[in-house]
């Protein structure tokens, strides 16, 4: 069995994207290697099924496929359509605010769509603290009455080029969370793509570690989507770039969360790709001289760092076993 401080470390931190690139795969084979993976050994590291809510009713047609086997309500997270601007981005979230309603309706005894996922349009970013607060202040209206258990997590990316306009955007959420989470609203978190299909999509350690920074800073919890699919840096010489690992990308969160902030240590972190230089126990996981307790790990998974996006259950299996961290 895995040491105490993985077993926490990971404990459902995948939500399943196989519908997605560059997995793609069907709705029928996402949802079986999500119900199999679930019911295996490893089980306990996945948590949600992420589907565009523009294919829920699609979902639902395998409902016997999915639902018929007596367990747990399966846990949902939807992905908006998003929009170029502001009025484009909330006419979706009206368009998925119904797909939503519509699937619980039917579905709702067997499934829970507790997670929102969208992107907020650069042109928004850009206006930063005062465009993302508009934002998302008026989807809160939508998202409420769609589902109030809910979670919406926004996507920031670093387009604009400026990390000042991220800054901004972030402090919108949070000023929204100061004023409506726990009263009228849930909490809004933040969202981080950390790599794509193209070199140029990947994120720099820098900008990683600036949203992991600013994310602690202002108390909104995150998940990341893409490219960590192993657990360390790696070059990847088929795309031809160096990717993030999901082990960096989490340590890096509980060492900032321990109060450990500097960004050029964050870096450094990020830019590991030694394997033998995390080291995971029963009590702690360290890093050279950094040492953070389960305790640790744990408020971290639950406050800051939520979960990363996959569009594949086996390669983190396959790296862990590889690297002798799981007797199996």
């Amino acid at each position: 069995m895995a040491p105490q401080s993985l077993q926490i470390m990971l404990g459902g931190i995948i939500d399943y994207a196989g519908l997605f690139p560059p997995a793609q795969e069907m709705m029928n084979e996402a949802l079986k290697k999500y119900a199999a993976f679930q019911r295996s050994e490893h089980g306990w590291m996945v948590s949600r099924f992420i589907c565009p809510a523009s294919r829920l009713a699609e979902l639902g047609k395998y409902s016997d496929l999915v639902f018929g086997d007596g367990s747990a309500p399966w846990q949902i997270s939807a992905i908006g359509r998003g929009g170029a601007d502001i009025n484009e981005f909330l006419a979706g979230l009206q368009s998925d605010k119904k797909d939503i309603q519509h699937f619980l309706e039917e579905y709702g005894e067997h499934a829970q769509v507790d997670m929102y996922e969208a992107k907020i349009p650069p042109v928004v970013v850009a206006q930063a603290e005062a465009g993302v607060w508009e934002l998302v202040e008026r989807a809160a209206e939508l998202i409420v009455t769609a589902e109030k258990g809910m979670a919406p997590f926004y996507e920031i990316g670093f387009e604009n080029g400026d990390p000042a306009l991220v800054a901004g955007a972030l402090r919108g959420m949070q000023q929204f969370n100061r004023k409506w989470a726990g009263v009228r609203h849930r909490a809004v978190g933040a969202k981080i793509r950390t790599g794509g299909l193209q070199p140029e999509m990947i994120p720099t350690p820098r900008q990683v570690a600036f949203f992991i920074t600013a994310c602690e800073r202002l108390g909104l919890c995150f998940k990341a989507t893409a490219g960590l699919h192993h657990p360390y840096r790696h070059e990847d010489r088929q795309l031809g770039a160096w990717c993030h690992g999901f082990v960096n990308v989490f340590f890096a969160s509980m060492a900032a969360f321990a109060g450990y902030r500097e960004l050029p240590l964050l870096i450094e972190i990020l830019e590991c790709s030694s394997p033998e230089a995390f080291v995971f126990g029963d009590q702690s996981i360290r890093w050279y001289d950094i040492n953070i307790p389960v305790e640790k790990v744990l408020e971290t998974r639950r406050m800051l760092a939520l979960s990363f996006g996959s569009c594949s259950l086996e390669e983190p299996v396959t790296d862990l076993n590889a690297l002798g961290l799981f007797n199996s």
